[in-house]
C-alpha cells in the first residue's frame, strides 16, 4: 500500500510538471532572459516524451468524437501548410506542435479525471506570472513574462481560470480582478486589451443576470460575430476617413486615425490573401514580407491571420469547430465562461491576432466537454 501511494504521488508530481511545461510552452516565457525561443523548444521536447508515453489514450478517445477528428484535420493542415511553405517551415510546425500539445493535455486530463487539477495548476501559475509581470512593469518598466499585448490575454486568462477554479461567479472579486487588469493595461497603453477585459466582464454579467445568455450562446450568433467583426476591420479605413470621426479620434481622443497603421494593412490584405488562398503562407511565414511591405509583422486581425497562416479552407474548419463547441455547450458556469472569452476574442480580433494559444486551450476544453461542475447559472 505504501509503495502504491508513493507511485501515485510520483505520478501526480509528474503530471503537475507536465502542466508547468505546457504553460511555459504556450502561454508565457521569461522574456528578460536570453534564448527564450530555444528554451521553448527544449520544454516542448521534454513534454513530448510524456505525450509519446500516453499517446494511445488520445487516439482511442478521438475516434469516438467527430469534432475531435476535425481538430486533428485542422492541426494536420496547419502542419501541411508549414511544409508547403518550406522556407519558414519550422515556425508553422512549431505552431502545430503547440496546438497538438494543448489538445493532448485537455484529452489526457479528461480521461484521467484531472480536470480540476489542471485548472488549479494553471490558475496558480497564471496568478504568479501576472503578479510578477505587473510588478516588474509598473516598478521598472520591464516586460518580464509577456509583452504588453500578451499581458492582456494573461489577465483575461486569469479571470477565466479563477471562475473555473471557484466553480461560481463571485461578481465582486471578478470586478476587483477586472479593475486591476484594466488599470495595469491602461498603464501599459494597451487600449485594445483594456476593451477586451471590459467585454469579458460585461459578458460574464450578462450570462449571470440576463436572459440574453440564450441568444448570445446560440452557435449561429457566435459564428456571425466572428465573421462580421473580422470583416468590419476592412471598413475601418472608410469609417476613420470621415471628417467628423477623424476629428473625434485626433482632436478629442488624441489617437492615430489609422489605428497605428492598421487601416493601411486592411486595404492591402485581400490581394495578399488571394495570392495563396488554399494553404496560406504558413503560420508566421508572412512576417518578413509584411514587415518589408507595410512595416508590421502580422495582419492585425483574427480571422485574416488564420487565412494567411493556413488558408481559407482550414479557417472554415476552425469556424466549424467553434460552432460545434458552442452548440454542444451545456448551460454551466464553466461553459458560459468559455463563451464569454470567445466574445473577447472576436472583439479584440477586429484589430488584433487574438486567435492564440489561450483561445485554443479554452476551445478544446469546450469541445471535449470538460464540465467541471454541474451548477447552472440562475
Amino acid at each position: 500500500m505504501k509503495n502504491k501511494n508513493m507511485t501515485l504521488k510520483k505520478n501526480k508530481y509528474l503530471v503537475y510538471g507536465f502542466f508547468l511545461l505546457i504553460f511555459l510552452i504556450n502561454f508565457s516565457r521569461i522574456l528578460y532572459l536570453p534564448y527564450s525561443r530555444h528554451r521553448q523548444v527544449i520544454y516542448m521536447a521534454i513534454a513530448y516524451l510524456f505525450v509519446l508515453k500516453n499517446i494511445g489514450v488520445l487516439f482511442k478517445q478521438t475516434a469516438r468524437n467527430k469534432t475531435q477528428v476535425v481538430i486533428f484535420l485542422h492541426i494536420f493542415i496547419i502542419a501541411l501548410s508549414a511544409v508547403y511553405n518550406y522556407k519558414y517551415m519550422h515556425r508553422g510546425l512549431f505552431f502545430a506542435a503547440q496546438i497538438f500539445l494543448l489538445y493532448f493535455t485537455v484529452v489526457y486530463t479528461k480521461i484521467n479525471g484531472l480536470e480540476k487539477e489542471l485548472i488549479k495548476v494553471m490558475f496558480g501559475i497564471t496568478l504568479i506570472v501576472v503578479v510578477l509581470n505587473d510588478f516588474f512593469f509598473l516598478s521598472y518598466g520591464i516586460e518580464l513574462f509577456a509583452e504588453k499585448f500578451g499581458s492582456s490575454y494573461l489577465h483575461a486568462f486569469l479571470i477565466v481560470l479563477y471562475i473555473m477554479y471557484k466553480g461560481e461567479y463571485p461578481i465582486f472579486k471578478i470586478l476587483i480582478l477586472t479593475i486591476w487588469s484594466m488599470f495595469v493595461l491602461i498603464a501599459m497603453d494597451v487600449m485594445t486589451g483594456t476593451l477586451g477585459i471590459l467585454v469579458l466582464f460585461l459578458m460574464l454579467l450578462i450570462f449571470k443576470y440576463s436572459k440574453l445568455n440564450v441568444f448570445l450562446t446560440n452557435p449561429w450568433v457566435v459564428l456571425f460575430g466572428f465573421i462580421s467583426l473580422s470583416l468590419f476591420a476592412y471598413a475601418l479605413h472608410y469609417i476613420t476617413s470621415n471628417p467628423t470621426i477623424n476629428y473625434i479620434i485626433v482632436e478629442v481622443m488624441h489617437r492615430n486615425p489609422t489605428l497605428t497603421g492598421r487601416t493601411k494593412i486592411y486595404t492591402f490584405m485581400p490581394k495578399y490573401i488571394m495570392a495563396k488562398p488554399f494553404l496560406g503562407y504558413g503560420m508566421y511565414g508572412a512576417r518578413e514580407s509584411f514587415h518589408r511591405w507595410i512595416g508590421v509583422h502580422n495582419s492585425q486581425n483574427a480571422l485574416t491571420e488564420c487565412i494567411i497562416g493556413y488558408g481559407i479552407p482550414n479557417t472554415l474548419i476552425l469556424l466549424k469547430i467553434i460552432f460545434d463547441a458552442v452548440k454542444k455547450a451545456k448551460k454551466s458556469i464553466f461553459m458560459f465562461t468559455c463563451i464569454a472569452y470567445l466574445y473577447l476574442t472576436m472583439v479584440m480580433g477586429i484589430v488584433e491576432t487574438s486567435i492564440n494559444m489561450f483561445f485554443y486551450f479554452l476551445l478544446f476544453l469546450m469541445v471535449i466537454n470538460c464540465d467541471f461542475e454541474n451548477k447552472t447559472v440562475a
